[in-house]
């Protein structure tokens, strides 16, 4: 009946090549992804263990193990999400292990996405857990984010039904990213 306009054309010019040929490269590449995703984790380990702030006191500090590059970022972290910056180096690492066992990731963004939302949740459950709680020196224990959405989500629901909600919104991210079954768990119980 024809050619179709949207048929590829194969490239006869083109030399096929083997899995066996990019496996190196892969391996290399993931190998040194890992590397650097555990450097980076250690790095924001030291810079949020050493990192103390005083909103109101700007000569408050901490010794800043990894100098003024990790006390910066360490503040972002911890004037944003409180307690719940630590889910940074702790997703590095778990972003790093399956690339040191030479296994896929899975989409990088949608990682990225449910990672954003699960520190969201975390910095507004630990502001409704405690609202009076200083972490690192003087700073509320949700960060500037926890604050808003713990505050947010108390009016909203209460503190039962922020938890409940919360909580499920982990679960649910948790789930989506993991083999993890739900309903093979409550059938082994």
């Amino acid at each position: 009946m024809g050619a179709r306009p949207f048929t590829p054309r194969r490239a006869a010019a083109e030399p096929a090549v083997s899995a066996e040929a990019l496996a190196p490269t892969s391996r290399r590449g993931r190998e040194a992804s890992a590397l650097l995703l555990f450097a980076l984790a250690t790095f924001l380990c030291l810079a949020l263990g050493s990192f103390r702030l005083d909103p109101h006191d700007p000569t408050y500090g901490g010794s800043d193990w990894v100098g003024t590059v990790g006390a910066m970022v360490a503040g972002i972290l911890v004037r944003g999400f409180g307690l719940a910056a630590w889910l940074a180096p702790i997703e590095l690492g778990l972003i790093g292990l399956p690339l040191q066992r030479g296994k896929d990731i899975g989409s990088a963004g949608l990682r990225l996405a449910g990672d954003i939302v699960i520190a969201i949740v975390v910095a507004a459950l630990l502001r409704v857990a405690a609202p009076e709680l200083l972490v690192f020196g003087r700073v509320p224990s949700g960060g500037n984010v926890g604050l808003f959405f713990g505050e947010l989500g108390r009016g909203l629901f209460s503190a039962v039904g922020s938890f409940l909600v919360g909580g499920t919104i982990v679960g649910l991210l948790l789930i989506g990213r993991s083999s993890f079954s739900f309903i093979a768990w409550c059938q082994r119980l």
